[in-house]
């Protein structure tokens, strides 16, 4: 057993998922980027959906309105667990490969460099209250255009700044602080993160809210 790791481990855990939070927040919802949208057809809709023409028309409007070609699609989990059964895509598939639909099968399919999906999940109830779970990025897609490279001249959807100067001098976006709280006799771990989501280009983005049921 080591609580000191484990305790570290726990705050580390609880940090990333406040940083995913707040993401969602500044760059995964409506009202942010130049397109808001919501498929005619739901993506759940098996039968009349098009998916894969939806996630098209946005990319070629991002296209055609700045000259960049969408490279990022993000999905919410609910979203991705669909896709990854929907006809259209598994009909491509079953003739050439045996495997499960992956992310890295449906960013060739959406010709986009890569496809990340939000997995994490966190609990709203309050403390001693009924659990209430959900999926932070609830039933939404997103296309950006994100920088290989980040540069003060290099067009992005949006950056991430990050402060190192919570880890005392070692260049960390993570500071972990160990004390002795000795009216408690126990050793207390504390994380510290400093960041800001910024929005640079909002042309860049083209967003999908509630694309299945």
């Amino acid at each position: 057993m080591n609580p000191d790791r484990d305790a570290t481990t726990f705050v580390t855990q609880r940090m990333l998922m406040r940083q995913e939070v707040q993401w969602t927040t500044d760059f995964f919802a409506s009202g942010i980027w130049a397109t808001d949208t919501t498929p005619t057809n739901l993506w759940s809709d098996y039968t009349s959906s098009d998916p894969i023409g939806d996630v098209e028309t946005g990319k070629a409007s991002m296209l055609n309105s700045t000259g960049y070609l969408p490279n990022t699609l993000v999905l919410g989990y609910d979203v991705f667990r669909q896709l990854r059964h929907h006809p259209d895509i598994v009909d491509r598939v079953k003739y050439t490969s045996a495997e499960n639909v992956t992310e890295d099968i449906l960013a060739r399919f959406f010709g986009v460099d890569r496809i990340m999906v939000a997995r994490a999940i966190r609990n709203t109830g309050l403390e001693g209250a009924a659990n209430s779970f959900s999926n932070i990025a609830g039933k939404n897609a997103a296309l950006y255009y994100v920088a290989p490279t980040p540069g003060l001249l290099t067009p992005s959807a949006g950056y991430t700044f990050a402060w190192r100067g919570v880890s005392d001098g070692m260049g960390a976006n993570i500071g972990i602080t160990r004390f002795r709280m000795p009216e408690l006799r126990a050793d207390r771990i504390e994380a510290q993160m400093g960041w800001d989501n910024k929005v640079i280009a909002s042309d860049l983005g083209y967003f999908f809210a509630s694309c299945v049921a």
